[in-house]
C-alpha cells in the first residue's frame, strides 16, 4: 500500500468517529482539551490511522454518547486484521448503501470500472435500474448513489458489448438507456469504452470491478459479490487489476467509436438482442 497508515478499513473507522462527534455537537477543540490530546493525535484518531488504541476509540465514543450498536460496529472494525483484503457484508443484497463504498466513491479523484453483464450502476437510468432491482428501496439507493459522479475528476467505464445487447425490461427501457449513455452522459468527465463482442471475458477479467484512486492515499479495488463486497489494497491485487485495465485499454473501442456503437444500438428496431436479464428484482447470478 502506498501509505501504510491509511487503509479502507481504518478510513471507515475514522469517518465513523467523526460522524459521532458531529452528531453530538462537539468540536475538535473540546475533545482535545477534555482528553488532553495533541492536535496530531486527534487528527490521527479521526483519520483512523495506525497506532490508535482501542481504549482511545472507546473513550472517544463514550464522550460522544454513541449508541451501543455503533460502538460495537466501530470497535469491531478496529479489531479486524488489516491485511489489504477486506470483506464487508451488504445490509441488503447490493452495495448501494454500503458505507465503505459510499465513503470511497465520494472521495475518489479517478474511477475506472469494468462491467460484463449490465450497464454500470453509476450510469443506469431509473427505468433500467427498476427492471433490474424491482420497486423496492434498493432502487432509490442506487439512483441516489449516482450523485457522486460530478465529484469524480475522471471516470472511465469499460462495458462489454454483451451488456449493451442484453435485454433489460421492454425495448423502450433499453433504448432510453443506450441513448442516455450516448447523448446525456458528460463524456468530458465520464468516458465510456465498449469492449467488443469479439473479446472474450477470459482475456480480461472474470468479474466486474471498480478501481478508485485518491489524492491523499493509495488506490483500492472494489469487487461486488452477491451479498458482500471486497475492498482490495494489497499490492498483489492492485498489480493484477492494473494489468487487467491495461488489457482493457488496448482491446476496448475508443470513446468516439464506442459512442457511435451506442447510437447504432439505440436506433435498432429491437436494440437489445441478447438474453433477457431483467429479473423483477431477483438478480441471483447476475452482476450488480
Amino acid at each position: 500500500m502506498v501509505e501504510e497508515e491509511s487503509t479502507a478499513q481504518r478510513r471507515e473507522l475514522g469517518e465513523g468517529l467523526r460522524v459521532q462527534r458531529e452528531r453530538a455537537g462537539l468540536s475538535r477543540a473540546e475533545l482535545i482539551e477534555h482528553f488532553d490530546w495533541s492536535a496530531s493525535k486527534f487528527s490521527r484518531l479521526e483519520a483512523g490511522k495506525r497506532g490508535i488504541s482501542e481504549t482511545d476509540v472507546t473513550r472517544f465514543l463514550g464522550y460522544c454518547r454513541a449508541d451501543n450498536k455503533e460502538v460495537d460496529r466501530l470497535l469491531a472494525i478496529h479489531r479486524e486484521p488489516d491485511t489489504g483484503y477486506w470483506a464487508r457484508p451488504h445490509s441488503g443484497r447490493f452495495a448501494d448503501t454500503l458505507r465503505t463504498l459510499l465513503l470511497h466513491e465520494s472521495t475518489a479523484c479517478t474511477l475506472a470500472s469494468y462491467d460484463l453483464a449490465v450497464v454500470p450502476p453509476l450510469l443506469q437510468t431509473e427505468g433500467y435500474a427498476r427492471a433490474l432491482l424491482g420497486e423496492d428501496a434498493g432502487l432509490r439507493a442506487r439512483m441516489d448513489r449516482q450523485a457522486v459522479l460530478p465529484s469524480v475528476g475522471l471516470a472511465t467505464f469499460y462495458i462489454h458489448e454483451a451488456a449493451l445487447r442484453a435485454r433489460v425490461g421492454p425495448p423502450v427501457v433499453m433504448r432510453r438507456q443506450l441513448e442516455f449513455l450516448a447523448r446525456r452522459v458528460d463524456w468530458a468527465r465520464c468516458r465510456i469504452r465498449v469492449v467488443p463482442m469479439s473479446v472474450s471475458a477470459a482475456r480480461t477479467s472474470v468479474n466486474s470491478f471498480t478501481r478508485l484512486s485518491f489524492r491523499d492515499h493509495g488506490p483500492l479495488v472494489h469487487v461486488e459479490l452477491e451479498t458482500a463486497s471486497l475492498f482490495l489494497e494489497h499490492p498483489t491485487s492492485l498489480d493484477r487489476y492494473e494489468t487487467v485495465l491495461d488489457t482493457l485499454r488496448r482491446l476496448a473501442k475508443g470513446p468516439a467509436e464506442s459512442r457511435d456503437l451506442l447510437l447504432r444500438l439505440a436506433r435498432e428496431p429491437e436494440p437489445a438482442t441478447g438474453g433477457d436479464v431483467s429479473t423483477n428484482g431477483d438478480l441471483a447470478g447476475c452482476g450488480p
